[in-house]
């Protein structure tokens, strides 16, 4: 009798490490298609000769300003117009790392590398984002692709676009933690949301939105019934029956057991 339960647990065991197998094979396509596409588009960016979006020569001009301005070797009829502006204001994001690029690259060069970061980052942070709550959401990050050479791009609005993947990985990075934030997270978080502050300030209010909505949500569930939320609190486990709620489920305000 043991030896047919054996034999049966091991029959039992082979359909399962196959359906196991055969996910872990999908996902791995799944990857390199993803990446594939994605070098599809970076190699679509660069088959062009000269870039034309009506405000990129704009900030390559201005991230070519600002090095002149800074180390004073700009053109006095220049520094009698501009004046380096070193307030706290959105929309800084590019123009550091413009001007460094400017140092290494032709300005059209220059232009398409910090393009090709963002055809890079904006789906990748897209996937990050999507499967903080689960990870076989990875395939929806499929849906961001046709949104990297969108009308923001085509107009030249670089720091806005640069915003999208900030957005999302400070987003991502904030749900895979809030159930165990501590100090340190918190402070990477704010610094995360201050980078996209710089970036747009579009997006920076889209963030706050979201985050605090989620917030609220989170805590009104744990009003309703305590350990819904998934709020870690001792010995770090889930409040309410001493696991992990999160990425499980999404907080439901219902019992955690």
């Amino acid at each position: 009798m043991a030896q047919r339960n054996e034999a049966a647990l091991d029959l039992d065991a082979g359909p399962v490490a196959g359906r196991a197998s055969k996910r872990g094979l999908v996902s791995a396509r799944e990857r390199t298609l993803f990446a594939g596409t994605v070098l599809l588009l970076v190699l679509a960016l660069w088959s062009i000769p000269l870039l034309s979006f009506p405000d990129g020569a704009v900030h390559v001009a201005m991230a070519h300003l600002l090095t002149v301005l800074g180390n004073g070797t700009a053109d006095p009829i220049l520094q009698r117009y501009f004046e380096l502006n070193i307030q706290t204001e959105p929309n800084w994001f590019i123009y550091p790392i413009l001007a460094g690029l400017l140092q290494i690259f032709e300005p059209h060069s220059a232009e398409k590398v910090l393009l090709t970061g963002f055809i890079v980052a904006f789906p990748y942070s897209v996937r990050y984002a999507v499967t903080a709550a689960r990870p076989e959401n990875a395939p929806l990050a499929w849906f961001a692709l046709p949104f990297v050479y969108a009308w923001p791009l085509n107009l030249g609005l670089y720091n806005f676009i640069w915003s999208l993947p900030w957005l999302f990985v400070t987003l991502g990075y904030a749900l895979r933690r809030w159930t165990d934030m501590t100090p340190g997270r918190t402070l990477v978080v704010a610094l995360l949301a201050l980078v996209t502050y710089f970036s747009h300030i579009t997006s920076a209010i889209v963030l706050m939105l979201t985050v605090g909505a989620l917030g609220a949500w989170i805590l009104w569930c744990e009003w309703r019934v305590p350990g819904s939320s998934g709020l870690r609190r001792e010995g770090g486990a889930a409040a309410g029956c001493g696991r992990p709620c999160w990425p499980s489920r999404w907080p439901c305000c219902r019992s955690p057991c």
